[in-house]
């Protein structure tokens, strides 16, 4: 049995279950909704302006 298949390998189990930026940012505000918090709301800016970045990367005829 290779380590991602263990079930109690934490890192394998946590590589099969990776989310999207966008999906990680989504579930964050939605825990925001329930619990908020200073320190969630700047997880949830952070996330936000990465995403923006990422786009700015992936536009054609970008200038950076």
């Amino acid at each position: 049995m290779s380590p991602v298949t263990r079930p109690g390998d934490i890192i394998g189990r946590e590589m099969r279950a990776r989310r999207s930026i966008e999906q990680a940012c989504a579930d964050l505000r939605a825990k925001l909704q329930r619990q908020p918090t200073p320190v969630l709301a700047r997880m949830i800016e952070q996330l936000e302006a990465e995403m923006v970045d990422r786009k700015v990367e992936r536009a054609p005829g970008k200038t950076r």
